[in-house]
């Protein structure tokens, strides 16, 4: 009845199964998904509080609540809850991180959480060269990069709060002596491309175009032209070959659920509303296989349903 939405007689089902103590969590849970399919969203959240206070271990009431909140990108609310958890399982892990984050909670703390977050990342990183220690950002880098693989955390590291040249060049010093150890295990030409830009960012030119000379031409895409035009601007009669025809376009963050593409992260996909599931497509990380929100809300939204118990 709840995927058929026809709530009359989903409540009337509901009235018999609230009578069988046995099934009390069934009936607890069906009464949340279909108040919410209702769209009785302040009732939803009213009946989930109290059922995460009666059961602070339960984390489909708790997982349920902070996403309602984050919905609304009520960040505090939304890690609130989730944190409220003893036991945080593998699967919310990157989405508690990019919570504690969004709601304003210290980027070290959240990459305890996970490392997995691209955004938690460079938050972690612009964070300690805040301080500066440029030695551990890039620490973290180095602990990331393999399967982050995203050239923006380069970018953060060789340019947010520079001081000076003496400061871009010791960066630059030891991002590359990072990123060289790993070009050989990198397929995808991400580090190649992150040299190529640390290069021209310390402004050490002829570094910067051996390592774009070392990306194929028919692999280049929006990214190597923008590095290829900060070279030839320095470097006169630049023995780099520019495509004739830009055959590839910069990747863009996807989501699993829809295939939208956006330049951008977002934690709510701003086309199909789905949570935590907008990815960037160069990264190794293995996808969570977490509970889509909305569709188990709304098309099988009693699945993986616990055995009754008799209650205490």
């Amino acid at each position: 009845c709840l995927i058929k939405d026809d709530f009359k007689e989903a409540q009337k089902y509901l009235n018999i199964i609230q009578n069988i103590p046995r099934a009390k969590y069934i009936y607890n849970r069906a009464s949340v998904i279909l108040l919410y399919k209702s769209k009785k969203i302040d009732d939803t959240k009213k009946m989930l509080i109290q059922l995460c206070e009666d059961k602070p271990e339960d984390i489909w009431f708790h997982e349920k609540l902070s996403k309602l909140y984050a919905v609304e990108k009520d960040w505090k609310r939304a890690y609130h809850y989730i944190n409220k958890l003893r036991s945080l399982p593998d699967f919310l892990r990157d989405y508690a991180a990019q919570l504690k984050v969004l709601s304003g909670g210290k980027p070290l703390e959240a990459l305890t959480l996970s490392n997995n977050s691209i955004m938690v990342v460079n938050e972690t990183i612009k964070y300690l060269l805040n301080q500066p220690n440029i030695k551990k950002a890039a620490e973290v880098i180095d602990k990331s990069w393999d399967k982050l693989l995203y050239l923006d955390l380069i970018k953060t590291f060789m340019s947010w709060k520079i001081t000076g040249e003496k400061d871009i060049l010791a960066r630059y010093k030891l991002i590359s002596k990072i990123l060289k150890k790993k070009i050989n295990k990198d397929l995808s030409n991400e580090t190649k491309l992150a040299l190529a830009y640390a290069g021209s960012a310390a402004s050490i030119w002829g570094e910067s175009q051996n390592y774009l000379d070392k990306i194929k031409r028919e692999d280049w895409d929006e990214r190597m032209i923008e590095v290829f035009e900060s070279i030839s601007k320095e470097i006169k009669g630049t023995k780099i070959l520019e495509p004739e025809k830009l055959s590839k376009r910069e990747p863009k963050w996807t989501c699993r659920g829809c295939r939208y593409n956006d330049s951008s992260w977002y934690l709510i996909c701003p086309n199909c509303k789905s949570i935590n599931t907008i990815l960037w497509p160069k990264s190794k990380i293995k996808e969570q296989k977490s509970p889509e929100f909305l569709n188990e809300f709304l098309k099988n939204p009693l699945r993986h349903l616990p055995k009754m118990k008799g209650e205490n």
